[in-house]
């Protein structure tokens, strides 16, 4: 399972026609994990007007698209959840990105912080004020699509690695047998805290937790 919960990040964490985007594909062979990457084409609404901020659709009455979240980075930005399908998001951006691109990857937070990844990633070259509605690809049944970790796209990697470090420390040293033994376990969760922390430091300003 791809999931872990990330306790190094949780005190950071708190804190025309239609652009390309990534779709990020993550599948598991073994102790191995591998990222594929395909493009697609993104849904933009293009009868919603750069000022309007509160639109309607199944799902979306009353959505409001101002722009409540703030990256030094990203920009400032606008985002809804579908009430009808989890899934489902409609997102608007004040900052266009032709070259980089933004990515979402939908999480669960915890009642104390911690998040959890549910989902793959969904990357977008932006457009100024174009809204789009993301459909995202849920990988664990087991919690709800609560948050979005909203980043750069080349801060992507970096965060993937952080949140498959602990697993995979433990498919590498012995999968099951290292998960009940109380020494190899401390030896991944300090894996995955370095792994986090260098993400951290390196990508301190190119990352925010929304929390729905």
């Amino acid at each position: 399972m791809k999931i872990i919960i990330l306790a190094s990040l949780i005190a950071l964490l708190q804190s025309c026609e239609a652009p390309t985007k990534q779709r990020v594909y993550q599948t598991s062979s073994g102790s191995t994990t591998t990222t594929t990457t395909t493009s697609t084409e993104t849904s933009s609404d293009e009868n919603d007007s750069e000022t309007e901020t509160v639109i309607s659709g199944t799902g979306f009455s009353g959505c409001d698209l101002s722009y409540n979240y703030y990256n030094s980075t990203i920009g400032y930005f606008g985002m809804c959840q579908s009430t009808t399908t989890e899934t489902m998001f409609k997102i608007k951006m004040a900052n266009t990105d032709t070259t980089i691109g933004t990515c979402f990857v939908p999480i669960y937070v915890s009642g104390t912080g911690s998040s959890y990844n549910v989902g793959t990633a969904e990357c977008v070259n932006n457009q100024a004020s174009t809204v789009y509605t993301v459909s995202f690809t849920k990988t664990n049944s087991s919690y709800a699509i609560n948050g979005m970790m909203v980043l750069k796209a080349n801060a992507l990697s970096g965060y993937e690695q952080c949140m498959s470090a602990r697993d995979t420390f433990i498919a590498a040293y012995g999968g099951t047998t290292c998960s009940s033994n109380s020494n190899c376990l401390a030896a991944a969760n300090n894996y995955a805290n370095n792994i986090c922390s260098t993400f951290m430091s390196t990508y301190s300003s190119y990352y925010v937790q929304v929390n729905l």
